[in-house]
């Protein structure tokens, strides 16, 4: 087993990798069957994180049953998506920093963590806190 010198664990492996040509379904579809057929237990996850790719989305749903409408978009994309020109379109130039930060959260100068909405720990506190933060916005 490869042991990490720095960190005295094994290191993290993604697994396997799909390199294609085209964002189709099919090729998703055929890439996580294949998966499936390999490690059936596979099967059973309960939920995926995608770039947000709609054929991504449709081929995980087709053959991960479980997932069904439990996808989301995984962290680094969703940060991404925010920090493009068309989220940038919406008026937010100049503040997109201090959006991100209120949606995904931030560490003050002091050090201490400061929760951003995706903290909530229940639909009633993520709704609350995005209240605040729609007030906060539009001023």
């Amino acid at each position: 087993m490869l042991i990490s010198k720095r960190r005295g664990a094994s290191p993290v492996r993604l697994g396997l990798i799909l390199i294609h040509y085209r964002k189709e379904e099919k090729t998703f579809r055929d890439f996580l069957q294949t998966v499936i057929d390999a490690k059936p237990k596979l099967k059973e996850i309960l939920s995926c994180g995608t770039d947000g790719e709609t054929a991504l989305i449709n081929a995980t749903q087709s053959v991960l049953l479980k997932v069904g409408k439990r996808s989301v978009r995984c962290f680094k994309h969703l940060q991404g998506n925010m920090k493009s020109p068309i989220f940038g379109s919406f008026s937010v130039a100049g503040r997109q920093r201090d959006y991100i930060e209120d949606v995904f959260s931030s560490v003050d100068k002091d050090g201490i963590y400061l929760a951003g909405l995706l903290d909530a720990d229940s639909p009633e506190e993520f709704d609350a806190t995005l209240q605040s933060l729609r007030q906060r916005w539009v001023e």
